[in-house]
């Protein structure tokens, strides 16, 4: 009786949590953007398909897709303790997601039009966006206030977009322009160095 019982007590188990098979197939259309985690355990790609995808680099596997975006995911990169990942995209959103759960922290709209890269500040207090509204924003994490603007031409030359680099030490913040300029900034102050 007790092989039967224990045989009812299964089933009755299996019946109440359902198994759920999710087939990972990697991204639908063109991957734009690509990051490696801090760590070097992980790879992000941001793709046409309107996703970033989270990727195992020990076994190749899809750990998690990250959706929200309307539009291309332009730039992604990973906050300096990668827990985090910042998302940019052609719907003039930037996202904040927690790498671990996949979940959005936040958004902020920056731009009038699609956003070309984003950045973390490797301490962790603020990141950046740029795209091809004419300005970089710094937003304070995880607060998203809006710290500083600087302009930022993204359509005097072959319209290829703008890029954002933060120093290792995160004293300096460095836009490269499409108008063959690039201009670099002190965090600290946010004066205009060269």
């Amino acid at each position: 009786h007790l092989a039967t019982i224990i045989f009812i007590f299964t089933a009755l188990i299996s019946q109440s949590q359902s198994l759920e098979t999710i087939i990972q197939k990697g991204h639908e259309l063109a991957v734009l953007a690509v990051a490696v985690s801090p760590d070097s355990n992980y790879v992000a790609t941001g793709s046409r398909d309107k996703s970033a995808k989270l990727w195992e680099l020990s076994t190749g596997r899809e750990v998690r897709s990250f959706l929200g975006h309307q539009f291309s995911v332009n730039s992604l990169a990973f906050s300096s303790d990668g827990k985090y990942l910042i998302t940019g995209n052609g719907d003039q959103t930037a996202k904040v997601w927690e790498v671990a759960t996949g979940k959005e922290i936040l958004s902020v709209h920056p731009d009038k039009e699609r956003l070309t890269d984003v950045v973390f500040d490797p301490k962790g207090k603020f990141f950046v966006t740029v795209g091809f509204g004419g300005k970089a924003v710094v937003w304070e994490f995880p607060y998203k206030k809006k710290l500083k603007e600087f302009p930022a031409d993204g359509y005097t030359g072959s319209s290829g977009g703008i890029y954002l680099a933060v120093s290792a030490n995160g004293e300096w913040l460095a836009i490269g322009e499409d108008n063959s300029v690039a201009n670099v900034y002190k965090t600290a102050t946010w004066e205009n160095a060269y």
